[in-house]
């Protein structure tokens, strides 16, 4: 699995949300490699940014049919 669809399953997982520090822990990465990451899922519209700094998370955007 490509790191994406393991953050986009972590989510899931959790609610709904992941935070910067999950995606790091999870995968083993860098700050800088996890936020690039979710800035890229955040890009395509499929995470959302809420809140800033340590409290920021990214939530999954909810697709309507």
């Amino acid at each position: 699995l490509k790191f994406e669809e393991l953050i986009i399953k972590l989510a899931k997982h959790q609610g709904g949300y992941v935070t910067r520090d999950n995606v790091k822990e999870l995968l083993n990465l860098s700050d800088n490699q996890a936020y690039r990451i979710l800035r890229k899922l955040a890009d395509r519209d499929q995470l959302y940014l809420i809140g800033k700094g340590r409290n920021a998370r990214y939530e999954l955007v909810k697709k309507h049919d």
